[in-house]
């Protein structure tokens, strides 16, 4: 078998192995770039309206097969692979250094890290001409994601170097990140600090005045106060070391409030016991956990390199939150002995130094990176929801004229998922205020998209069209805020498939969303719907599964619970799905999807007799619901699925 092929997108365009890839004309290169990037199959009427949005349907077709007759010859046939109305490329037969970059950042090598560093050589496809407003908005979000991405392994490199003393490389990833983005202050902040422990403290000074100048010049405003911070320390240090922290006497710059998300910081883990745990490891943890941290839209994370300086320190954390400008610290310890690896981590309250959490992590396994990977999931998916729930005890705490907001934002989320109809509307009132109050905030308008979509799902909505108009109107402008908010995208995707029955589109944005935010558990429920209407039970339970995986102690755990009803419902296995549909009627007693999903699975199961409290729930929530009536909205694409769930209901009682 012949070697590969390999596409180069990084810098500009390059079939290496083969003489004619430059020569390919333009929408022949963007279609190749396309499939390689996508990595699926994809429709043929996508791919022609994004390449041939001004052509009909028919001559779209005859474009698309003309270009892949010139593919053909360029990067031979058996490259190319077709299904159906599908198209894609043969993995086996076509390599990409953007597969390679993703495949080798993922790692936690040290090596694989440094050489998908070296893959990045320039923005994707840079110098590409424009094309079409379709293909040209898809480049850009590809652009920016793995700009991201390569931003991400950059300062994960800095951190890594620094932590090891390899201060020069330290200084080139800094320098490169940079590169990509010329305002980002952590980036800055980084390389003063790589500056300083190598020795270069003039030039770290110095950097500092160079990041001030650009900041005030390109979006005229002052650095952060972390940078400044780093600055002054850096300044008044009497050696290349950092310093620790200022005496309780010191003048302590106070940090720029936050009136957003909370931030939150995860402090180098200390190894304790008679057996030093190694410190890659200790570092490693940490920055697993930053990274999972990071992959979400709240909370927000300091970089790790941020908190080396308190390595190996007994730190005040209310001085150290105050000097770092957060919310909330993450700390902890790690104590080996013999096989045993033991973790003791807490959340601390910034502000007053109080614990708000803490657990202990255990595990016998030595191999200590499968061990990291596991803990840094188990940490994150704990501390989340206690984050969650100590804003939301702030938030109850506060005068109404001193919402910010984010504060605005928590309330509605937090009446809002009550789901009590009387005060159901006030909800909705303060996510429109939250929008009003912040112009650059998508949280709220994509809450709010979700709001009118679950008031038409609750049986609530006195115009459901009006309803559904409003709710794309609050996702349009959750995009336009922010294009790779995961959470705008995710139910932008939901409404999509349950409000219009749009599947594709769906899975496309919901593609996005994982793109932007794999560790969300959010999406992947999302997601896990629509799988469902789609009739793919197989995946929707697999979906349903990962989402509560990622998020298993979630202060919403019954909209979960209830995706895996509808899941399993969905795959025939019918007492699966009551079970998991109990669990939701638990928590959640007024989701009336639920009670719906529920009581069909228990008809069809033979069980009806246990379904009769959760009609009469069903009849207190929606007094006049119609069988008929919600079948003919149902999102089912299968109208078989529709008529099944259909009959189990007026068999149960309900009214036809």
């Amino acid at each position: 078998m012949s070697e590969p092929l390999t596409l180069n997108l990084f810098g500009g365009f390059r079939i290496v192995g083969s003489a004619g890839g430059p020569a390919l004309p333009r929408k022949s290169r963007a279609l190749l770039s396309f499939l390689v990037l996508e990595d699926r199959l994809v429709g043929r009427d996508q791919v022609g309206e994004l390449l041939w949005p001004e052509r009909g349907t028919e001559q779209q077709r005859h474009s698309l097969r003309q270009s892949l007759l010139v593919l053909r010859a360029a990067v031979g046939s058996s490259a190319i692979r077709t299904g159906g109305e599908g198209l894609g490329l043969q993995t086996q037969a076509i390599d990409s250094d953007v597969k390679s970059f993703l495949r080798m950042s993922a790692s936690h090598e040290p090596e694989n890290l440094s050489s998908s560093a070296h893959l990045y050589i320039g923005p994707l496809l840079h110098g590409f001409p424009a094309l079409t407003a379709g293909f040209d908005d898809w480049l850009a979000g590809q652009r920016s994601r793995l700009d991201n991405i390569a931003m991400a392994l950059l300062t994960r490199l800095a951190e890594l170097n620094i932590a090891a003393g390899d201060h020069e490389e330290a200084i080139v990833h800094s320098e490169r990140l940079l590169a990509i983005d010329p305002l980002r202050e952590d980036a800055q902040r980084l390389l003063m600090l790589a500056l300083n422990t190598a020795g270069r403290r003039t030039e770290a000074l110095r950097q500092y005045e160079v990041s001030k100048d650009l900041l005030w010049s390109e979006l005229a405003i002052g650095p952060a106060e972390e940078t400044v911070s780093l600055f002054h320390r850096i300044r008044d240090q009497a050696s290349v070391a950092i310093a620790p922290l200022p005496a309780a006497s010191s003048p302590v710059v106070a940090p720029m409030p936050q009136s957003g998300a909370p931030w939150v910081a995860v402090l180098p883990f200390r190894s304790l016991g008679p057996d030093t745990v190694p410190r890659y490891f200790a570092d490693g943890l940490g920055d697993d956990i930053v990274l999972r941290l990071a992959a979400l839209a709240e909370p927000i994370v300091l970089s790790a390199s941020t908190t080396l300086i308190f390595r190996d320190q007994a730190v005040d954390p209310r001085r150290v939150a105050h000097d770092l400008g957060v919310h909330y610290l993450v700390a902890g310890s790690l104590r080996c002995a013999g096989a045993d690896l033991r973790l003791a981590v807490e959340l601390l309250e910034g502000s007053t130094g109080r614990v708000l959490w803490s657990r202990a992590f255990e595990t016998r396994d030595r191999d200590l990176f499968e061990a990291q990977d596991t803990i840094a999931a188990s940490v994150v998916t704990t501390i989340i929801p206690q984050i969650h729930a100590a804003e939301l005890r702030r938030v109850r705490a506060q005068r109404p004229e001193d919402l910010t907001a984010y504060d605005l934002f928590l309330h509605g989320r937090d009446i809002m998922f009550r789901l009590n109809r009387t005060n159901f509307n006030e909800a909705g009132a303060l996510l429109r205020r939250a929008i009003t109050r912040d112009g650059h905030y998508a949280a709220p308008c994509a809450l709010l998209a979700d709001w009118h979509s679950l008031r038409i799902g609750q049986g609530w909505s006195d115009a459901p069209e009006s309803d559904t108009q409003q709710s794309q109107v609050a996702n349009n402008e959750a995009l336009e805020r922010d294009p790779s908010n995961a959470k705008a995208l995710a139910i932008s995707a939901h409404s999509r498939s349950y409000l219009h029955r749009d599947y594709d589109g769906a899975i496309d944005l919901f593609d996005r969303a994982l793109e932007s935010a794999p560790n969300d558990a959010s999406v992947w429920m999302w997601s896990a719907s629509t799988y469902a209407y789609i009739g793919d039970g197989t995946e929707a339970v697999r979906r349903a599964e990962r989402a509560l995986t990622l998020s298993p102690r979630d202060p919403l755990i019954f909209r979960f619970h209830s995706t895996l009803c509808l899941a399993h419902f969905t795959n025939g296995n019918h007492d699966e799905a009551a079970k998991w549909g109990f669990l939701a009627a638990r928590t959640g007693p007024s989701y009336t999807s639920n009670l719906r999903y529920t009581i069909a699975a228990l008809v069809e199961a033979g069980r009806s007799d246990e379904a009769a409290p959760l009609i009469e729930r069903l009849h207190e929530l929606h007094p006049n619901f119609i069988v008929s009536e919600m079948i003919s909205g149902h999102p089912y694409r299968d109208p078989a699925q529709r008529a099944r769930i259909g009959k189990a209901l007026v068999v149960a009682g309900l009214q036809a």
